[in-house]
């Protein structure tokens, strides 16, 4: 395997681990019922990449495909006008306590994103695997030093290490390519009516796994909200895990599929057998510890969580099996279908949700997890009905 692959995995598996382990013990700090509380504002940050309105992925799609560069500074340009319209969105979402914090928080998340997409066009693994282990390194800190409730406030001082660091490496490309673009009204136009297909498309992800928070009021659900936000945070590894394979290889596939796209069912052949074995690799474990009374180890009060894993766990590993089929659609520019599907989809999964609500509130509470999963294999069907003309 190759040494920058080797690192590039291995930086990224301890940036999880290691933020992984400082939400799980901020949990057990705060109690189920305060975590409960949080669950908007894990939901707000994790809808951060939206803002960007999918220019990340266009600028991706044209320094892998295109190769071309001089439009990654017109996306400069829109990356402030995009922030400037998320700090006013913000605001209304935003919590009184954690106002300025979660702000801040969300627009370091997009400035990385941001740059981090140059990185990854541009191959500079090297680079990225640096920013993780930097991150990864205050996380550390964080977890050896610092008390557990600062959770919110060294979230920023994260962010922005690897910040930094990315922008003193991009400094000179996005000056180059600043002298060689010039910005107009109309480019911009033209980013946003390609772009906005990747905004809605890039929402399925957060939307589909987090759009019963807005239906379940914490006042009287506080406690079972702590137990659905902990099962939530808990099968991010899934995706934390997986992601780093997806996040290293979509650019070389995206490339390769194009100048070949014989190779994609081998590539979809291959992600089915990972996602069968992975599925009941996940039961099995899940079988296996569901009756552990978490006490022993501290985290009694979220006993209740095994009955959410069982769902959330196999719903990450179906989305990350769309990993295929995104580079597909990216090569052949189907993203239209992608994103009337993802638009019906969310609709529907909105209005499953307010009939329950209206019925009893309860009922969201115990059949969100099911609701997602009959979304995601929705998705997943219609994308393996549909692949065979794109190619």
């Amino acid at each position: 395997m190759d040494k920058r692959l080797i690192l590039f995995i291995s930086s990224r598996y301890l940036e999880y681990g290691v933020f992984f382990l400082a939400t799980i013990f901020f949990a057990k700090s705060i109690g189920k019922v305060e975590y409960g509380n949080y669950a908007l504002v894990f939901t707000t940050i994790s809808y951060a990449p939206f803002f960007l309105l999918g220019t990340n992925q266009l600028t991706l799609r044209n320094i892998t495909v295109e190769k071309d560069k001089n439009l990654v500074i017109r996306q400069s340009f829109l990356l402030f006008t995009t922030l400037l319209f998320f700090s006013l969105l913000f605001c209304v979402f935003s919590t009184d306590r954690l106002h300025l914090t979660v702000l801040i928080v969300v627009a370091l998340k997009v400035f990385n994103e941001y740059l981090m997409t140059i990185a990854r066009g541009l191959k500079q693994y090297n680079l990225l695997s640096f920013c993780y282990l930097a991150t990864a390194s205050v996380w550390l800190y964080y977890l050896v030093f610092l008390d557990r409730e600062d959770f919110f406030y060294v979230w920023p001082i994260v962010l922005f290490t690897p910040l930094l660091l990315l922008l003193i490496n991009s400094k000179k490309f996005l000056i180059i390519q600043g002298i060689k673009a010039k910005v107009e009204l109309v480019d911009m136009l033209v980013w946003i009516k390609k772009g906005y297909k990747y905004a809605i498309i890039g929402l399925y992800l957060p939307v589909c796994t987090t759009l019963d928070r807005w239906f379940i009021d914490s006042s009287d659900f506080g406690a079972e909200l702590g137990l659905i936000q902990f099962s939530f945070n808990l099968s991010n590894i899934v995706s934390f895990g997986l992601g780093a394979f997806s996040f290293y290889f979509y650019p070389i596939y995206l490339e390769k599929i194009n100048m070949d796209n014989s190779l994609f069912p081998t590539i979809k052949k291959n992600i089915l057998k990972i996602q069968l074995g992975l599925l009941v690799i996940t039961f099995l474990f899940l079988f296996l510890i569901q009756n552990i009374d978490l006490s022993i180890i501290g985290f009694g009060q979220y006993n209740g969580i095994f009955k959410y894993l069982w769902i959330y766990f196999p719903i990450r590993i179906f989305i990350w099996a769309f990993f295929p089929y995104n580079v597909l659609i990216d090569v052949r520019n189907k993203q239209q279908f992608y994103m009337n599907a993802v638009i019906v989809l969310l609709v529907i999964e909105a209005i499953i949700y307010a009939s329950m609500n209206y019925i009893d509130q309860y009922l969201v509470v115990k059949y969100h997890s099911f609701v997602q999963l009959s979304s995601v294999l929705i998705l997943t069907l219609l994308f393996h009905q549909n692949y065979k003309k794109w190619l």
